[in-house]
Formats: C-alpha cells, structure tokens, sequence
C-alpha cells in the first residue's frame, strides 16, 4: 500500500471513530433523561396510589366527627325504638329544653313564675348508679339546678355503689320517703326491674336516666320518659378518631379489641354498636372481630386483666375501644405496664374524666372519646320532671348531643363539658 492511500485510511478511520464518539455522546444526555423521565413518572404513579389508598382509608364524608359536637344520629333510637327527641323540640311553658339549658350554662335559670306556683313544694329523689365519678355528680348538678329553681325540694341523692342490691336498697327507701318524681339510672336494669316498678306502683313518677329497668314501658306509662346521650354517636366518633389516628401514625392495616361489659347494658352497647358499625362501613381496614368483656364488680381491675390476656394472646394488636372511659383506665394501665409504645397504639372510648383528659394530654394510649354531656342531660331530665308534675307528656325519648374530645381541643372541652377552667396539670402540656 502506497503512503499517500495509508494517509488516506488513517484519516478515514480517524473520521469513523470520532463521528461514532459524537453520536454516542449525543444519545447519552437522552438516555439519562428518559431514565430520569421515568423515575419521575414512576414516583408520580406511586404518589398518586398512596393518595389514593388514603382517600379509601378516610372516605370523603361530611358526617366524620374528629372534634366538637357530636349531632345526635338517626339511628338513636330509644329503649324501646322510640326515635330521638332534641331537646330544641320540647316546650315547658314559653320556653323550649334548650332554652333553659342555654340559660343553665350561663349560671342563672329564669323559670316562669305561673308554672313554679304549680310545681312549688313538690319532692324529689335521685338515685344514681354510683357518686364516685364525674358523670354521676354532674348529673345530679344539673338536676337539682333546674328542680330547685322551680321550687322542687330534693329529698334524697343517692348511689347504688355499682351495686344492684345496694341501689334495690336505695330504692327501697326513696319509696318510704313517697317523693312526687323519681330520676333514676339502674345499675342492672334487669335485676332491678321489679324495685322500679314497686316504685311506680307507689305513684311515684319516674325519669328514666339511660336505661329502662326489665318490665318497665313508656306505652303503659311506667316513665315519663328517657333521656341519654347520643350513645350510637359518642361510638361513632371514638371509630373516627381512631382511624384519623391510624392514618396518621402510618398505620393502614388495624385490628383492634372491643371491650364491653359482661352483662345487658343499653347505653354501652349502643356505643359498642356506634363504633363497630362505623368501622364497618367507613373503615373496613380495622379489624373488630375481637371482642371481650370486663366485670361491673372490679371496672379498671378486670379490664387490667383482660386487656394482658389479650396482649398476650394477640401480639398484633394495634389498639381498643372500651365502651367507657373508667375501665378504659385499666387497659391504658396494662398497656403501659407491658411497655407498649403509646404512639403506634390507639384507644377510644366514651365520657371525659379527669383522668381520661390527662392521658389525652400528656401523649398516653388515649388519643380520644365521644362523651356525653352529662349536666346538660341531667337538666333535660329534671325539666322533664316538671313538665310531668304540671301533667304535660314528654316524648319518650330524648337524645342529648355529645362532644367528640382530642388533644386538639382538650381544653376547650374540659370548659365546656365540666362547666369550670381545666386544672394546671392538663393545661401544662400545653405551655
């Protein structure tokens, strides 16, 4: 080969390799991007699932209760399947229920004079189920505020120790004492219907709190009428703040216990019925299938108990709804002492107490409850016993809204639900 054709090969080469050095460096920039292109797209898609999942955990609803007032439902229903009467709807003279329990959180109840001549003189007695906590006192402030400001004497307030013998006792001698009104909640509202309808045999009007005692009926005119919180709600609401809970926490897939009484009860049924209900058509991601019970006898002791057998049993567990909030003491206490960590392991229940607010506040196993507002429910029963006494009929069930409570709005619920400023020791964990 002659010099001048290698020259010429050389330079060809040369050409070839440097046009292929270009074209390879002008697809490396597209390679890279369309690479980086659908990374992006693929991060895009699974933002976009995970949006989506959430929506699905937490469905887009308007009746969701995370905080504030819990509306009473139209599935509350009565004892006897009586649907709920707000107390807006009811009239005592010119005024209606919620006028006067307006008027009885501002401290000062204006009673209409021509219907306190009627009642004037004319006795009462209160038998709770217990004075021991919180609900119990609160009622029976509620109720005597309305009964004294229309005159009503009360002769006795008593409580039947979570008893049912104890409170047949009370009974027994409410019913020597010949009050005009009896308000009352049962202990046991099956063993304790034959006392209650000695009472009314006695003619003694009777308000029921809650529960109807076994045998008793508004159609026949056993009571005057019933009166509770909104239980299917106050349910509701500990189901949704559980699931706001989960959701936030990371958590998508739940199991969860419930924890109810080991004998009929009304009210926490309801409440049971509210929670599992709502899990079922809003969240059917949280298991409920597990259900156990605790012992009116020993409330934080065998719910103790019962929730270490369950730890132990089930170690997945993610969280409880115990139908109220005293027994519910007992499982935080267990949870506790099994050293499970609070922030991946939610319980909900029913009714605010000093000592359900503090384990709300301070970071517990508690993230939140439905209560019922108890002095409002106990001034809806005594305005009841008035309207009976002047003999005007009282629908035969009257619902009372509840009050969804967080950590959010503590505070503000203590005030409005205790009807006084939270202590320094919840409001510290808020400083």
């Amino acid at each position: 080969m002659s010099k001048k054709l290698k020259l010429v090969y050389v330079v060809a080469l040369c050409v070839v390799v440097a046009l292929t050095m270009a074209i390879a460096g002008c697809k490396s920039p597209t390679a890279t991007t369309a690479a980086a292109e659908t990374t992006a797209a693929e991060t895009t898609a699974a933002e976009t699932t995970a949006a989506a999942e959430t929506t699905v955990l937490i469905p887009k609803a308007d009746d969701i209760i995370l905080n504030g007032t819990v509306a009473i439902r139209d599935d509350d229903v009565g004892p006897e399947g009586d649907k709920s009467t707000p107390p807006a709807k009811i009239t005592l003279g010119s005024k209606t229920f919620q006028d006067y329990i307006d008027m009885a959180r501002a401290g000062k109840i204006e009673a209409e004079a021509d219907i306190v001549n009627k009642v004037k003189g004319k006795t009462a007695a209160i038998v709770m189920n217990s004075m021991d906590f919180d609900w119990a006192q609160l009622q029976v402030a509620g109720l005597k505020m309305i009964l004294e400001a229309f005159g009503i004497k009360v002769l006795s307030v008593t409580g039947g120790e979570w008893k049912a013998t104890v409170q047949q006792d009370a009974i027994q001698n409410v019913i020597q004492l010949k009050p005009d009104v009896l308000l009352s909640i049962p202990v046991d509202q099956t063993i304790e219907g034959p006392i209650y309808k000695e009472a009314v045999n006695a003619g003694i009007k009777f308000v029921v709190i809650d529960m109807v005692p076994k045998g008793l009926s508004y159609k026949n005119g056993d009571y005057v009428t019933a009166v509770s919180a909104s239980s299917r709600g106050n349910g509701t609401a500990a189901a949704d703040i559980m699931a706001d809970y989960f959701v936030k926490v990371g958590i998508t897939k739940a199991k969860v216990a419930v924890l109810r009484l080991n004998f009929l009860h009304q009210v926490t049924e309801e409440r049971a019925l509210g929670f599992e209900n709502r899990c079922a058509k809003y969240y059917p991601w949280i298991d409920t299938s597990i259900k156990a019970d605790f012992d009116i006898a020993d409330l934080v002791g065998s719910t103790y108990a019962t929730t270490q057998g369950l730890l132990t049993k089930h170690s997945d567990l993610n969280g409880m709804f115990v139908v109220w909030d005293t027994p519910a003491s007992g499982a935080w206490d267990a949870c506790r002492e099994a050293g499970i960590d609070p922030k991946t392991f939610c319980i909900t229940t029913s009714d605010l107490t000093d000592s359900a607010a503090l384990e709300i506040a301070s970071g517990g196993y508690l993230k939140g409850l439905g209560s019922q507002d108890p002095f409002v429910q106990g001034v809806a029963e005594s305005l009841s016993a008035v309207k009976a006494l002047i003999g005007e009929e009282v629908p035969p069930f009257i619902a009372i809204p509840g009050y969804a409570v967080t950590r959010d709005n503590l505070l503000e619920a203590y005030k409005f639900l205790f009807q006084k400023e939270p202590p320094e020791n919840l409001k510290k964990y808020y400083e």
